[in-house]
C-alpha cells in the first residue's frame, strides 16, 4: 500500500526516523510536497513508483490499489481526479483497496474505498498517517500502552477501533474536524437501510452475486491488462472461487505453501491446477516456533513486524513465514497483482449462527468470543468493568442501542462491515506494500448484495459451494479440507449442519471444545521457548485475570498473543530511546 504521513508544519518530527522505518518497510521511493497547513511525506516501493500525478493547480497522491473506469493505475489516477473536480465520479466503477490524498486549493481531501478497509491514524490532529508504526517509531514523545486494547487484541483477535495499543494514538473514523482536510467514506453506515432490504430467493441470489462478481473480475483484467496475476490456493471454498473468477480473463499464476509434513491443501491446489492446465508455485515454510537460532529468529521478526506495520489481527500475526516481506516478495517475483479471497465467509454461515435473534451476552459470549476464550476471563470486577466496555463499544458500531437481543442479519452486519475492516485490513495493508493487492469478496457492491441474501444462508453453510458449483461444476468435483465436495452436501454434513446451527446444543459444544483447549494445554510443552516466554512477558502484566495457560493450549492464540507482546516490547524500547534522548 506504500506510506504517507501528514504533519503539520509547525510540528516538531523526526523526519530521518520516517526515513528510517520506512527503509524497515523496504519502502525506498520517496516524494515530498508541501501544503499550506501541512507537509506530505509518500513512501512507496519498486513496483509503486507511480502513485502520483499533478498538474499546475491539482494534485492526487494514492496509496495501495485503485481501479477506476477499467483504467489501469496511473490513468486511474488522471481520470479519478479530473472526475472529483467535476463532481461526477461514478462510484460503481471504483474497486480495489486504496486511500486517495487530493490537493486542491490548498485544500485536501482524504479519500478510501467504501468498504473502509484502509484505516487511517491520528497523533493529536497534528500527524496523520495510513501506518501506525510511522507514527509510533518517528515521534519524538513517549506512549502509554491501552489495558483495554491489549485485552481485547489478545481475547477477540483484534482491537474495537478507534482504539490502538496505545493511548495517545487513535484511528480516524469519521469526519473529524482537522484543519483543512476533508474526509469522505469516514461515516458509519445507516444500518436500518442495510438491513431492510427485499430478500432474494436462492436462484436471485446466485445469479445476483455471480453477476457482481464477474463485473467486477472483469474490470480488474482490463485494468491489469496481460499482467501475471498471482492466487494463493487452499483446500477451502474463498480460494477455489477466487480461481474460477479469474481463471480465463487473466495470466493466473497460482502458489501454496506445505509445512514439514503431508499437507492436504497442497494436494487439493494440485489437483485444482491440473484440471486448469496451469503450474503451481510451491514453496516450504518454516513456523518460526521451528527457528532455534536466535540470531534468525530476531531478524525474521523484525520482518514481520514492520511488515505488518506493528499491528496485529487473528491469523495475520507476526510469528509464521508466511506473514513475512520475505515469504511475499519470493511468491510475487514474476506476478504484478495479487488477488486473494479473504472475507469470502460473507457467501455462508460462516460461524455456524443460529437463525432468529439472540440475546445479545448470549451472542457475544459465544460468537464475538469464543468460548474458550471468554472462559478464559476469570469473574473479576476489573473483568466486569472490560466486559462491558467491549459491549457497549459494539453497541455503538451498530447503532441498536440498549437492545437486549441481535437478529441473524444485524450479527452478519457485524461480521461483514465491522469484524472484517478490523481483521483484513492489516493484512491488506502489508501486502500492498509488496505489489498491488485486490480483495473482491469484500468490496462494497459485494457487500451490499450480501445482505438481501441473508434467508438464503440462514441455514445453508454450503450456499458459496452452490456458486462454485454454477460456475465450475468441474471443479466443484475435486475435494476440499472439509472432507466432502462442493458439488453436493453429503447427509452426514445435513445433519451435522443442523446440530451446529442449533442454540440448544451450543452449549455442549462448547464444553467439548473447552475439554479439549484444556487438554491442549498439557500436550503444548513443546512452545516452552525461551525467547518467546521473554517476549511473552511483556504482555502477562496487562492480562490480570486472564488464565494465560490457554494461551498456550492454541498455536494460532499463542502467536496472536505473542504478537501483541512484541508491539508492547517494540513499544516500550521506543520510550527508552526518548526518555534517553530527553537525558
Amino acid at each position: 500500500m506504500g506510506v504517507f504521513v501528514l504533519i503539520k508544519n509547525d510540528i516538531k518530527f523526526n523526519e530521518n526516523s520516517l526515513h528510517a522505518v520506512s527503509k524497515k518497510k523496504n519502502l525506498n521511493f520517496y516524494l515530498k510536497d508541501n501544503f499550506s497547513v501541512y507537509t506530505l511525506h509518500l513512501f512507496s516501493n519498486q513496483k509503486k513508483k507511480s502513485n502520483h500525478f499533478s498538474n499546475k493547480k491539482d494534485a492526487i497522491y494514492s496509496v495501495g490499489t485503485l481501479i477506476y473506469k477499467n483504467q489501469s493505475y496511473d490513468d486511474a489516477l488522471k481520470l479519478y481526479l479530473n472526475d472529483f473536480k467535476n463532481d461526477c465520479v461514478t462510484e460503481d466503477e471504483i474497486y480495489g483497496d486504496f486511500i486517495l490524498i487530493i490537493k486542491q486549493n490548498n485544500v485536501i481531501t482524504i479519500i478510501r474505498e467504501k468498504c473502509q478497509s484502509s484505516k487511517i491514524f491520528n497523533l493529536n490532529n497534528n500527524v496523520i498517517s495510513n501506518s501506525f508504526s510511522t507514527i509510533l517509531f518517528s515521534s519524538k514523545q513517549k506512549f502509554s500502552i491501552n489495558k483495554q486494547s491489549v485485552k481485547e487484541n489478545v481475547l477477540l483477535g483484534y482491537i474495537l477501533s478507534p482504539k490502538t495499543i496505545v493511548n495517545e494514538i487513535n484511528e480516524i473514523q469519521n469526519k473529524n474536524n482537522f484543519e483543512n482536510i476533508n474526509f469522505e467514506n469516514f461515516r458509519n453506515k445507516n444500518l436500518s437501510q442495510v438491513l431492510n432490504k427485499k430478500q432474494y430467493n436462492e436462484k436471485e441470489a446466485i445469479e445476483n452475486i455471480v453477476e457482481l462478481l464477474n463485473r467486477q473480475y472483469d474490470s480488474i483484467a482490463k485494468a491489469f491488462n496481460n499482467k501475471r496475476v498471482d492466487i494463493g490456493l487452499s483446500g477451502g471454498y474463498d480460494s477455489r472461487l477466487n480461481l474460477i473468477l479469474a481463471n480465463h480473463k487473466m495470466q493466473i499464476h497460482p502458489h501454496s505453501h506445505y509445512k514439514e509434513r503431508y499437507d492436504k491443501d497442497l494436494e487439493i491446489a494440485q489437483q485444482l491446477c491440473k484440471s486448469l492446465d496451469l503450474d503451481l508455485n510451491t514453496k516450504e515454510i518454516k513456523p518460526f516456533i521451528n527457528i532455534k537460532e536466535s540470531d534468525e529468529l530476531e531478524k525474521a521478526l523484525e520482518d514481520t513486524f514492520y511488515y505488518y506495520d506493528g499491528r496485529v489481527a487473528l491469523n495475520t500475526g507476526f510469528f509464521n513465514e508466511i506473514y513475512s516481506s520475505k515469504y511475499r516478495e519470493y511468491i510475487t517475483t514474476n506476478t504484478e497483482l495479487t488477488l486473494t479471497g479473504f472475507g469470502g465467509e460473507i457467501f455462508r454461515n460462516y460461524s455456524y449462527q443460529p437463525k432468529g435473534k439472540l440475546s445479545i451476552n448470549f451472542w457475544i459470549k459465544n460468537f464475538v468470543f469464543s468460548y474458550y476464550n471468554y472462559s478464559a476471563i476469570k469473574r473479576t470486577k476489573e473483568n466486569k468493568e472490560f466486559l462491558e466496555i467491549v459491549q457497549k463499544d459494539i453497541l455503538e458500531k451498530l447503532g441498536i442501542g440498549n437492545e437486549k437481543k441481535i437478529s441473524f442479519a444485524t450479527r452478519r452486519y457485524y461480521f461483514s462491515d465491522i469484524w472484517t475492516p478490523m481483521t483484513y485490513s492489516v493484512k491488506s495493508f502489508a501486502e500492498n506494500q509488496m505489489s498491488y493487492f485486490i480483495s473482491p469478496f469484500i468490496s462494497d457492491t459485494i457487500k451490499k448484495s450480501s445482505y438481501k441474501m441473508n434467508d438464503v444462508i440462514e441455514n445453508d453453510w454450503n450456499f458459496q459451494g452452490k456458486i462454485i458449483n454454477k460456475l465450475s461444476p468441474e471443479l466443484a468435483k475435486i475435494d476440499s479440507s472439509y472432507n466432502f465436495t462442493f458439488d453436493d452436501n453429503p447427509k452426514l454434513f445435513e445433519v451435522k449442519k443442523k446440530i451446529m446451527n442449533s442454540k440448544y446444543l451450543l452449549v455442549l459444544k462448547n464444553f467439548l471444545q473447552k475439554r479439549r483447549f484444556e487438554k491442549n494445554v498439557k500436550n503444548n510443552k513443546q512452545y516452552d521457548n525461551e525467547h518467546f516466554e521473554e517476549i511473552l512477558s511483556h504482555v502477562i502484566e496487562y492480562l490480570d485475570g486472564i488464565k494465560i495457560t490457554y494461551i498456550k493450549s492454541s498455536i494460532n492464540w499463542y502467536y496472536n498473543v505473542l504478537s501483541v507482546a512484541l508491539i508492547i516490547k517494540k513499544t516500550k524500547e521506543h520510550n527508552v530511546r526518548i526518555e534517553e534522548l530527553n537525558n
